[in-house]
């Protein structure tokens, strides 16, 4: 179905993300997001006010994969 290819491309671009840049990994992100306050919704997806809904979604959901509490053993 589309929605399983849609998904599983959505994994596939994670994976390489995670593997290419070392700064998009479970790890680095809990220590982003846990050890700052942040005042604008931007900052935390690490995006300018000129992104776009596409983008935000997208950011989101690849934060949302990294942070989740069933698949990250942070405290």
């Amino acid at each position: 179905s589309k929605l399983k290819i849609e998904f599983e491309q959505f994994m596939k671009e994670m994976s390489s993300l995670t593997q290419n840049d070392k700064k998009f990994t479970r790890e680095s992100q809990m220590e982003r997001l846990t050890t700052k306050t942040y005042f604008n919704p931007y900052d935390v997806l690490e995006l300018g006010a000129e992104a776009g809904e596409v983008e935000i979604k997208r950011k989101f959901r690849m934060l949302s994969v990294l942070v989740h509490p069933d698949k990250n053993k942070h405290e």
